[in-house]
């Protein structure tokens, strides 16, 4: 039946899918949706769940399913893409997303969300997310100590367990526990870089620039740390990106292949922002819809969102603040060779080249969303919030910029084919060694996601204390089915049976196992 839809609507293809958008979007809605359902039933994901899907690429998925050329290359299409950075090397020319973490994270978002599909923070996301989190284990007893550098996890001597955490200490805080806050006006703000003052090494720290948080710091640490099992340790909750694992745990990939292929197959990417504070409004640049989160425009700077909101949440003098705070981001482009972290040079060059992209962005691009941002057809630099005696594009150098390049910053992405190769929080292979993060399997595995990395939280507690709770999001199912489900997955199953001739050998392999 879905066939004959199908057919019927990709036979009558109107030349109006063109130049009309009135008659294109909702046949780009129809016929991916048709062939959503499709997909869902032909391939078992009523009973065998989404992750069946991981094999394949989303968008041949889809084209395989019956979706014409006009939807997968559509711009909603390419909005799932660009706002889940899901590009293979930062490459907008090689777009890559496991069918079912994107269908899976699409339609929860679609039909589950509340409120809202998309929600804005209402300040920083460190501030909304972080400094709750870090405020209730403090209050727990959880102690914190910052800057110590993990270097490498060692192994006992029959490979059964992590032994040692080496680890570099960066500097040496005064007295007392350090404070790693700021008051601003409601909120305790993360400073963005070191409070000196509270360090003992603070004024040769401030005068080398050294950045703690890089990968290419030319700051040695003051010393070394070596945490042993049974005398620092009993379990170990690793958290850590997975793109700094491939150094930090090497020993740990050597000893079992299931690491090995987890840390080659789980990608990540580098992925770029700048914010720019404007003294003009968003109306008066001359945007007339909605304040906007808006995706698939120019590459590699393709996102936009419109975070004016947050201005009240910042530090500005009575009756001198901007009218507009505008975030773009996307993905960053590998560079031909990454260098070795000895090279500190390298943070500096990439900088640079944000710089530029985003230079680049406003001279040419930003005209299309702020056409009265424009003086004699060129980006007026002098909107920009800052100081007068700045001019042009050297203004942007009094915004926020930033290259997310480090080994702890890089973005997880769910390409196709590599979800079978990501572990689970209790199924590290070493046995005090428990896993989180939004690059293990956690059952949402959706790309550089907030939601997947609360869920392998959860999984990692409920792995420690054995108390076996039901974590919503983690099952594409309920955990007990009502009878109209396990009605429904028999008839699915029922269909797959009779209709197995059509279906793919190896998918109805995947199926059965």
């Amino acid at each position: 039946m879905i066939d004959d839809f199908q057919r019927t609507v990709n036979s009558a293809v109107d030349p109006r899918l063109l130049t009309d958008t009135n008659v294109r979007r909702p046949y780009i809605f129809i016929n991916i949706f048709s062939a959503i359902v499709r997909g869902i039933i032909a391939d078992g994901v009523i009973s065998s769940g989404f992750d069946a899907l991981d094999e394949f690429e989303l968008r041949d998925w889809l084209a395989r399913h019956g979706a014409s050329p006009i939807a997968v290359n559509s711009a909603g299409m390419r909005a799932a893409y660009d706002l889940a950075f899901s590009f293979e090397d930062g490459d907008p020319l090689k777009p890559n997303l496991a069918a079912g973490a994107g269908l899976r994270g699409t339609l929860r978002m679609l039909l589950t969300y509340k409120g809202a599909m998309l929600w804005k923070m209402q300040a920083g996301m460190g501030e909304t997310v972080f400094t709750p989190i870090y405020k209730v284990l403090k209050k727990r007893g959880v102690k914190f100590q910052f800057f110590h550098k993990v270097d490498e996890l060692t192994l006992s001597a029959d490979q059964s367990s992590v032994a040692t955490i080496k680890i570099t200490k960066q500097a040496t805080v005064r007295s007392g526990e350090y404070q790693p806050f700021r008051r601003v006006k409601q909120w305790d703000c993360w400073l963005r870089e070191p409070d000196y003052s509270q360090l003992t090494e603070g004024e040769a720290l401030k005068a080398s620039e050294a950045n703690l948080e890089s990968n290419w710091s030319a700051w040695p640490g003051v010393g070394r740390l070596e945490l042993k099992t049974g005398a620092d340790f009993d379990k170990i909750i690793l958290g850590i990106p997975i793109a700094a694992l491939k150094t930090i745990c090497q020993p740990l990939a050597e000893a079992r292949p299931d690491w090995k292929a987890m840390l080659a197959n789980v990608k990540t990417t580098q992925t770029q922002g700048f914010q720019v504070w404007l003294s003009k409004g968003l109306t008066e640049c001359g945007w007339s819809l909605g304040s906007p989160i808006l995706g698939s425009y120019i590459e590699p700077v393709d996102t936009w969102a419109d975070m004016s909101h947050l201005i009240d949440a910042e530090d500005w003098p009575a009756g001198n603040a901007p009218q507009q705070l505008a975030y773009f981001c996307g993905v960053m482009k590998e560079p031909t060779s990454v260098p070795p972290s000895s090279d500190a040079s390298f943070p500096e060059a990439e900088y640079a080249r944000t710089l530029k992209q985003a230079t680049d962005f406003l001279e040419q691009y930003v005209g299309y969303l702020w056409p009265h941002a424009l003086q004699e057809g060129k980006f007026d630099w002098n909107i920009c919030f800052g100081s007068a005696s700045t001019v042009g594009s050297a203004r942007l150098q009094t915004q926020y910029w930033r290259p997310n390049i480090d080994p702890s910053e890089r973005y997880t992405l769910a390409v196709a084919g590599s979800t079978k190769y990501r572990l689970t929080a209790d199924h590290s292979g070493f046995t005090n060694l428990i896993l989180t993060g939004d690059w293990i399997r956690n059952g949402l595995n959706a790309p550089g996601c907030i939601e997947s990395c609360v869920i392998s939280g959860r999984q990692a507690a409920r792995a420690i204390s054995g108390v076996h709770r039901e974590i919503i999001g983690e099952s594409d199912f309920p955990p007990t089915p009502s009878l109209f489900a396990r009605v429904l997955i028999w008839l699915a199953d029922l269909w797959v049976h009779f209709t197995s001739r059509s279906l793919r050998p190896s998918l109805r392999g995947a199926n059965r196992q």
